[in-house]
C-alpha cells in the first residue's frame, strides 16, 4: 500500500487523515482549497442486534470480522 500512496503523492494527490469532516472542517472549506475530494469514513462502530450470546468469545462483530 505504501507503493501506491506515494505514487498519488507524485501525481500531487495531498492525503490528509483523521481529521473530523463536518467538525473540524467543512465539504465546502476543502472543497476551496481543491478540485476534487474523496472522503474515505472508514468503518464505523459495530451495532449489535442485543441477542444473548452476542458477546460470547467466538462472536466477531462485522467490523471485526
Amino acid at each position: 500500500m505504501a507503493r501506491e500512496i506515494a505514487v498519488l503523492k507524485r501525481m500531487g494527490v495531498e492525503i490528509i487523515t483523521n481529521a473530523v469532516v463536518g467538525k473540524l472542517i467543512s465539504v465546502d472549506e476543502l472543497m476551496q482549497d481543491f478540485d476534487a475530494c474523496f472522503i474515505g469514513t472508514g468503518a464505523g462502530l459495530p451495532k449489535f442486534m442485543g441477542i444473548e450470546g452476542e458477546h460470547l468469545a467466538g462472536v466477531y462483530s462485522p467490523t471485526s470480522f
